[in-house]
């Protein structure tokens, strides 16, 4: 049938795909070496920005942009939407 077709180029080209990746791995560096790497920038950037206006009597409000524009939604004068199609 057609969809047993289309599903075994899938299986066809995914498999070309994954062999060609495959081949291409002697091109990277160790797995050890790619690991040591990826330790090292870790530990470079450790750092991170803390805000502590929100410690002690300050109160952080969460509001999104989306709330904030839907704020006054609820005193707006309803319309139909469907007013437009008819």
């Amino acid at each position: 049938t057609i969809a047993r077709n289309k599903n075994l180029r899938w299986v066809v080209d995914s498999r070309e795909q994954l062999e060609y990746v495959a081949s291409r791995r002697s091109e990277l560096e160790s797995r050890g070496t790619i690991a040591r790497r990826m330790y090292d920038r870790k530990m470079a950037n450790n750092t991170t920005s803390i805000s502590f206006d929100g410690f002690g009597d300050n109160k952080i409000e969460y509001v999104s942009d989306m709330m904030r524009s839907y704020a006054g939604a609820d005193t707006m004068e309803r319309r139909d939407p469907f007013a437009d199609l008819r």
